[in-house]
């Protein structure tokens, strides 16, 4: 799939793990990477601390209110709990860049 996604363990002095995970999601991607994706998220939310950021795409997402419009992948975000950190229009009128 053309996302391109690393995956990496924090721990903190404590031992405590973060796991963190950067995505970059291109534009007008299939439906099958959106898929992969939302997968990918929810697979690792399981008793984890999770942190995922980066350049998703999903121009059709209003995560003011939660609008899905469409599929867009958000399904995982929704599902694993997490919540959406950036709450300004990172291009235009559209929040392209996600800390979740």
């Amino acid at each position: 799939l053309p996302t391109e996604v690393i995956w990496a363990e924090v721990r903190n002095r404590k031992g405590a793990v973060t796991l963190l995970g950067v995505f970059y999601r291109p534009p007008n991607s299939n439906r099958d990477v959106e898929e992969e994706i939302a997968k990918q998220i929810m697979d690792r939310c399981g008793g984890l601390r999770v942190v995922v950021m980066g350049d998703f795409n999903f121009p059709n997402i209003d995560w003011n209110h939660y609008n899905l419009n469409i599929f867009d992948g958000a399904v995982g975000v929704k599902e694993g709990f997490l919540t959406q950190y950036v709450d300004r229009p990172t291009r235009g009128r559209a929040t392209l860049d996600l800390v979740l």
